[in-house]
């Protein structure tokens, strides 16, 4: 049974938006980041998080970006060293765009 899941994206559309620093290149996107939701609350996505910022340090990645959508993950991903840098429209949605210098 799967108890969470991440996944590191390349996404031109997400790539291309202009909030993205251009100093922290090259970059990461984050995505689809889940818990399942009795287990949530335990640390368990900071510490996916914390590993896939080291195998993007190993990948000599200078950045990680990610789409929020949720306020309560916004207080999570800015707990984690994401600042919000911008917001957009894609996938007929409406995203926070937040950004961490690794």
């Amino acid at each position: 049974e799967i108890i969470s899941a991440i996944s590191i994206d390349h996404d031109e559309e997400v790539d291309k938006l202009d909030c993205w620093s251009k100093d922290f290149q090259p970059s990461a996107e984050v995505a689809r980041v889940c818990v399942r939701k009795d287990l949530q609350g335990q640390g368990i996505a900071k510490m996916m998080m914390e590993h896939v910022f080291g195998v993007l340090r190993e990948q000599n990645k200078k950045s990680v970006h990610i789409l929020v959508r949720d306020k309560v993950a916004l207080k999570c991903y800015s707990d984690l060293g994401f600042v919000l840098v911008g917001e957009c429209e894609l996938f007929e949605k409406h995203f926070v765009c937040m950004e961490k210098k690794l």
